[in-house]
């Protein structure tokens, strides 16, 4: 069996550490990822020729244009033309909060991206989140986007059809299908240890060095085993798997460049039975499209589970819901030849898109509400509301 290894990062604006500092990682792991793809280019010797990082959300890619020099913006587009880094158009991880306005406008800037790049954006991520509203397909349509991976929290809720891995057509109200692979969790690759333990190494100035051994091998293979025993129960039939990972256990984690290392060593040992490979998301839909499978049709609404996020936060939501009226309002003026500036309004569905995110406070925002941690989250959350 093919096991399709897809390598990203979870994005959570918060949840794991201030904004202000997840909007920094994020940045920096986009410029090891640009480093991983030249470094495999420029040596056809590199033990990590094949690497592929998938940019989970567009954000990441806004967020970099904005803060780094023309060079980084270069080497950034070089990488992409590579098909090294592999670029999706959601623009975050959202709520159903989201105005359907201001998500036009953001996914608008992938479609951009990808003219510009020469590299159409043609798919789509969402990881975390167990539904979307029935005209969220549309949009993402509308700017050329027609393959969506998405991911289960299952703390939350549980796979729809009660299955796992599920691939589907979804129908908007248009008519129009979008091509859905409905996965399991997204950190698998780390669940299964086919990730490595990595360590640093000073023997000649700084590098990372992993730790591949028998035992770590092995426990992926049975983990293997004992996973696709389980889907296939469900009713699972296909002859390859789909498996997301990170660099860590954790969201908001780096790129890991030795998990190729990993993937190889594996294949040695039990490629006769599992082949890992990594790929690019994109790819990942190429494939299932050259297929021709028998793939089933879908419509109506997906429940979402995330609304306990913000209802659990009433008086920011409603600063929120006063800014969004405001806005729907401005945008009526506007049609009708009133002059609002573009720069304040810019601001306005920034800060609409931000605090419609998914993340909901700190990861002890429930067992730990004194946290200062939780606090800070809590409160810069409401910002973005209290801003718009």
């Amino acid at each position: 069996m093919k096991i399709y290894l897809m390598h990203q990062t979870h994005t959570d604006i918060g949840y794991t550490d201030r904004q202000e500092k997840i909007t920094k990682y994020h940045i920096d792991y986009l410029k090891q990822a640009i480093r991983i793809s030249e470094e495999q280019d420029n040596n056809p010797e590199s033990p990590y020729r094949g690497f592929v990082w998938n940019n989970e959300s567009f954000w990441i890619i806004d967020t970099f244009l904005k803060n780094v020099d023309e060079t980084w913006k270069k080497r950034l587009i070089d990488a992409v033309r590579r098909n090294h880094i592999q670029v999706t158009g959601n623009y975050l991880n959202l709520t159903e909060l989201v105005d359907y306005n201001v998500l036009d406008n953001y996914i608008g800037k992938a479609e951009d991206f990808g003219k510009m790049t020469g590299v159409p954006v043609t798919s789509a991520i969402s990881m975390d989140i167990n539904g979307w509203g029935i005209g969220y397909p549309d949009i993402l349509i509308d700017h050329g986007i027609t393959r969506f991976f998405t991911s289960v929290h299952n703390h939350h809720g549980f796979v729809p059809f009660r299955r796992k891995h599920n691939l589907f057509y979804w129908e908007t109200p248009k008519g129009r299908k979008m091509l859905v692979y409905n996965g399991d969790v997204y950190n698998q690759g780390n669940v299964a240890k086919i990730v490595p333990d990595v360590i640093a190494d000073f023997t000649n100035g700084y590098s990372t060095k992993a730790l591949i051994t028998d035992e770590q091998l092995a426990h992926a293979k049975q983990w293997l085993d004992d996973y696709l025993e389980s889907v296939r129960l469900q009713g699972y039939e296909y002859d390859f798997l789909p498996m997301l990972t990170k660099g860590l256990l954790v969201d908001n984690a780096p790129p890991n460049k030795h998990i190729i290392e990993s993937i190889r060593k594996f294949n040695e040992k039990y490629g006769d039975i599992y082949e890992f490979e990594m790929i690019g998301i994109n790819d990942f839909f190429d494939k299932i499209e050259a297929m021709h499978l028998d793939i089933p049709t879908y419509k109506g609404d997906w429940t979402d589970w995330w609304s306990d996020g913000y209802m659990s936060t009433p008086r920011a939501v409603s600063l929120y819901k006063e800014a969004q009226r405001n806005y729907e309002q401005i945008l009526a003026l506007k049609k009708v030849g009133f002059i609002f500036d573009p720069t304040t309004l810019d601001a306005v569905e920034y800060n609409l898109m931000m605090f419609s995110e998914h993340t909901w406070g700190y990861f002890t925002s429930v067992t730990e509400p004194w946290n200062k941690m939780t606090v800070k989250l809590d409160d810069r959350n409401t910002l973005f509301a209290s801003l718009a």
